[in-house]
């Protein structure tokens, strides 16, 4: 059965969740990588010979930076391994909804760990 998405696009439910699909793993990738690298720079302050001359209260924001920023790389690599664990039940349509949910909270914890960050 194939419908109109008001755009004038003709597809059908598995035509469209592959498309969105598609499209929801070529956001993830930008999104990914940059905060991947953010998290590995988070921890490796740790390591830097000032990071003991740190306040109490900036150690509390560095700890609260690593957990968003750890939260924010689960959140954002977590459509992928939900798409692997569903692949092939025939469950495409629901796993683009539930994937683009996991997306959009992993990119809230981006702005938090950003802001946090910078606080830092």
């Amino acid at each position: 059965m194939s419908t109109t998405d008001g755009r004038g696009r003709e597809e059908t439910e598995e035509e469209r969740a592959d498309r969105q699909w598609t499209e929801l793993l070529q956001e993830l990738r930008v999104a990914q990588t940059g905060v991947q690298i953010l998290f590995g720079f988070l921890l490796a302050v740790v390591f830097q010979p000032r990071f003991a001359e740190l306040s109490e209260v900036d150690r509390d924001i560095y700890v609260t930076t690593v957990v968003l920023g750890s939260a924010t790389v689960a959140a954002l690599i977590g459509p992928v391994t939900y798409h692997r664990l569903l692949t092939g039940r025939r469950m495409k349509p629901q796993t683009v909804i539930w994937a683009s949910r996991m997306t959009m909270v992993g990119l809230v914890l981006l702005l938090l760990t950003m802001c946090s960050t910078l606080l830092l």
